[in-house]
């Protein structure tokens, strides 16, 4: 798929809200060293989006499960748009929904269709393989239940 032109790109989706900025990143950190030096990573989470950690670090807003309530309007619509303009320049994404989950993943079911129906690119995702809904097994080419698996498919499909 990328016939050498440039180094694909990787958009990491996942749960960010409810969660501390060290529970959402620890998977993103881990999978960008197993897909180095091959294809790049785009993390919602690096420095350029600092709007979002400054936001869990307590900066006028609540100091632990951060809720949309306490965003204000403006930073809704640049942590929205951010995140849009960083999926359109990736060559896909990789999504991580963990088992068991208790909370809802609005945004990261937002970012799988606007990826696969909108962009027509591929959606990997691992966590829990089983039990998915229609709407995520649908719009993804791959689901596994481990992080490697998910990253030898990815190369496998984008190198």
């Amino acid at each position: 798929m990328n016939k050498g032109l440039k180094k694909p790109k990787i958009y990491l989706a996942g749960g960010i809200q409810g969660l501390s900025y060290a529970d959402a990143n620890a998977w993103r950190l881990k999978v960008t060293e197993l897909l180095k030096p091959e294809i790049e990573t785009i993390n919602p989470l690096t420095k350029e989006n600092m709007i979002i950690k400054l936001l869990w670090e307590g900066k006028g807003m609540p100091k632990k499960e951060s809720s949309i309530e306490s965003y204000p309007p403006w930073a809704c619509n640049y942590i929205v748009w951010k995140d849009l303009k960083e999926i359109k320049s990736s060559s896909g994404i990789l999504v991580y929904l963990p088992k068991n989950v208790q909370r809802p993943y609005f945004g990261t079911s937002m970012e799988i269709f606007y990826t696969s129906y909108v962009l027509k690119r591929p959606v990997f995702v691992f966590g829990d393989s089983k039990n998915r809904s229609p709407w995520i097994n649908s719009f993804c080419i791959a689901l596994t239940d481990t992080m490697e698996e998910a990253v030898t498919l990815i190369k496998g499909v984008l190198l």
